[in-house]
């Protein structure tokens, strides 16, 4: 709901997102994007605030959100698969146990 609130604020009040390109604001844009992609799988909108003001041109811009999205597809499909892996595990466990 916040996200869609902010949305609607910047689409009738604000012409253009302005974001300072510090570490400061690099690690929240991080930081948020994470959260985001391990709440809700979708870790985009704060990464991609950041990469539009960071980079001077749109080739830049583009390759840094693909690689961005790259590396944290491939964490969170590590991730996934890891937590699938052990319930697998640990169910087999639990069905001999009762055995």
């Amino acid at each position: 709901m916040a996200l869609i609130l902010i949305g609607i604020y910047f689409m009738l009040f604000s012409t253009r997102i302005k974001l300072p390109t510090t570490k400061r604001v690099q690690v929240r844009a991080g930081a948020l994007s994470g959260l985001m992609g391990g709440f809700f799988g979708m870790q985009g909108p704060p990464a991609v605030l950041y990469f539009i003001q960071s980079e001077p041109t749109k080739e830049h811009y583009m390759s840094m959100a693909q690689t961005y999205f790259l590396i944290g597809n491939v964490m969170m499909t590590g991730v996934r698969g890891y937590i699938v892996y052990a319930y697998i595990c640990i169910s087999g466990v639990i069905i001999l146990m009762t055995n």
